[in-house]
């Protein structure tokens, strides 16, 4: 009999990291362009953690993070990376901000989870972009079931519990964390850490 509850609390968590990864695939599926607030530097820098490198500041991106860059700008931003059939033949000093990753000076931790995911992914024929981007969304799926998961342990009801979760995930910016590769993505697992202790 006392099972049930946490099979119950189980389930729920379950349900809304499904609804949390469900929402990031249908945004992966209808706005694959990189995020303008500058998700490539985002990208590159998973990517050098990936295998085993920090960048530092003044790092030139590696081609593979420029090339996602060229083929998945987002139309009509002031900031405009060479066309993707071109990327190649354009030197990164004659790129937006010389190719530079400006983002380099931020913690690595976040990187390193989301590159060894990204790399996973890359395993089952995902793009290195989608993997990063899947990464963050499994990240803020997991913050978003363990807020659930702390609300239950300061015994509120699984109701209100389940909508305080399902609320702090329609949260514009911790949605869109769910949708690209940018740090930010560790916040709910920083609130859910937070309500915890």
């Amino acid at each position: 009999m006392t099972s049930h509850p946490h099979v119950r609390d189980t389930l729920l968590a379950c349900l809304l990291m499904a609804l949390c990864l469900g929402w990031a695939a249908w945004a992966f599926a209808h706005n694959p362009s990189i995020n303008p607030v500058g998700e490539w530097t985002y990208l590159d820098y998973s990517l050098k953690a990936s295998h085993g490198s920090i960048p530092a500041p003044g790092d030139v991106m590696a081609p593979q993070a420029r090339q996602a860059w060229a083929c998945h700008a987002p139309a009509g931003t002031a900031i405009t990376p060479p066309p993707c059939a071109a990327w190649d033949q354009v030197a990164p000093a004659e790129w937006p901000y010389r190719a530079e990753n400006y983002n380099a000076f931020h913690p690595p931790l976040y990187f390193l989870v989301d590159g060894a995911i990204a790399r996973l992914a890359g395993m089952a024929g995902l793009s290195f972009l989608t993997g990063a981007r899947l990464g963050s969304a499994v990240l803020v799926a997991v913050g978003v079931g363990l807020f659930y998961a702390a609300l239950r342990a300061w015994r509120l009801s699984p109701a209100v519990s389940f909508a305080a979760a399902l609320f702090f995930l329609a949260v514009p910016s911790v949605a869109a964390s769910a949708t690209m590769v940018h740090n930010d993505a560790v916040g709910p697992l920083a609130g859910a850490a937070a309500v915890w202790l």
